[in-house]
Formats: C-alpha cells, sequence, structure tokens
C-alpha cells in the first residue's frame, strides 16, 4: 500500500498545480463614473476660479473677452479593484457649444495630471493641477454639439489603479485655434445629470490566485 500511494499522491498534486496554474476565465464588468471635480482655466483672469461653472471651455475664447483656456476632470476610481486587469478605461465629455465654423475641425488633446487630490474650488491659471507634458490620447473632429467626444485613456488607469484612487485629465486644444472654442457640460449642470463628464472603466473581475495558494496545496499532500 505504501508503494501506491505516493504516486497517487503525485498524480493528485500535480493535478491541484495545474488546476492553480490554469487561467481563470475572464469575467469582464463595466463602471460609468461621473467627475468629483471639474473645472476650466482662463489665462486673461489668471487668478479666477470656475469651480462652480456650468462648462468647462477650452480653445481661444477672446470672442467673449476671454484668453486660452483648458479643462480638468477628476474621478475616483475606487469602486474598481486595486488588483484588476482594466481592459479598457474611456473619457467621455458631453459636448454643449461651439464656437467656429461648422465645418472647422480641432484636434484636442487630454494630459494625465500628476497631482491628484486636486480642488475644483482652488484651481486656477495660476495654480493648475501639474499634468504631463505628452498627451495620453488626442481626438481630431468637427466637434459640433450635441453629442459625446471620447478619448481612450486606458493605459492612464490601468497604471493609476493599483497605487490610487484619484485620476485626473487636463483638456485642451492642439493647437490652438484663434477666436474658436469648445464648451462641455460638468457636473454642476443639474438640469442635464446625465450630460455629466464620464468614465467608462471595462475590467477583468477575475484576479490571480494568492502567492501562498500553492503554499496551501501542498499541505494537503503531505
Amino acid at each position: 500500500m505504501k508503494t501506491l500511494r505516493t504516486p497517487i499522491l503525485t498524480a493528485l498534486g500535480a493535478a491541484a498545480l495545474l488546476i492553480l496554474s490554469s487561467p481563470a476565465p475572464a469575467e469582464f464588468a463595466t463602471v460609468q463614473l461621473r467627475a468629483t471635480d471639474d473645472a476650466y482655466v482662463d489665462s486673461a483672469y489668471p487668478d479666477a476660479n470656475y469651480g462652480a461653472s456650468l462648462n468647462t471651455y477650452i480653445g481661444d475664447r477672446a470672442s467673449q473677452l476671454g484668453g486660452t483656456c483648458l479643462s480638468f476632470y477628476q474621478f475616483d476610481i475606487t469602486e474598481v479593484p486595486y488588483n484588476a486587469e482594466i481592459t479598457n478605461a474611456e473619457l467621455w465629455l458631453c459636448k454643449h457649444e461651439k464656437y467656429g465654423t461648422p465645418e472647422q475641425t480641432f484636434t484636442v488633446d487630454v494630459h494625465l495630471v500628476t497631482s491628484p487630490g486636486w480642488d475644483e474650488n482652488a484651481v486656477t491659471w495660476n495654480a493648475p493641477p501639474a499634468y504631463y507634458h505628452l498627451p495620453t490620447a488626442s481626438t481630431t473632429g468637427t466637434f459640433n454639439p450635441p453629442g459625446w467626444a471620447t478619448w481612450n485613456v486606458t493605459p492612464d488607469v490601468a497604471g493609476t489603479r493599483p497605487f490610487g484612487v484619484l485620476v485626473g485629465w487636463a483638456v485642451k486644444m492642439n493647437p490652438l485655434p484663434q477666436w474658436a472654442w469648445l464648451n462641455f457640460y460638468t457636473g454642476e449642470h443639474v438640469p442635464m445629470p446625465d450630460y455629466r463628464p464620464m468614465l467608462e472603466i471595462t475590467y477583468n473581475t477575475i484576479v490571480a490566485a494568492e502567492p501562498s495558494s500553492w503554499s496551501r496545496v501542498k499541505t494537503l499532500f503531505r
């Protein structure tokens, strides 16, 4: 009997190892998160705060006695498990107004903010959140309202979630057009709650086995 036990247990151990080493089937979930903070800044009014504005502006607002504008958006991604595999993430902004001709096209860049935790009621042109110089994504089009504009920001969310819960972006036109601008709905636009800035994240809910799992299996066959 003793001579038979060793191969049997060895076979069982190998089977357990195969089960643990085989990847679990992917199960995907999608969450839609609304911005916790959104604001724009204007070079013509460098110390003014627009965190309570119903719209965020980007572009050249000289037509409205303004200056160069860019916008900031921040999201709390705590709802996504810290060790989830992020398979897709998109920033969605709902277009409200465009100042320019209907056929005029713009390129709009999104840049990852490197100083998360900023307050929409404190940012100004002179005190903006810091962000990467190179954009994460760019979208080119007419941006004629109504409708949504989207940017794929998967690398930013995937890189942020294991270590933090806040992620955000600076949004601006590149190159800057003359006398042309866009604006988007903000979280303060109460009559249009469904038009608030949104971050849509799809992730794999199956996480890797804990490193101690195989140790527990080995204990069973000692």
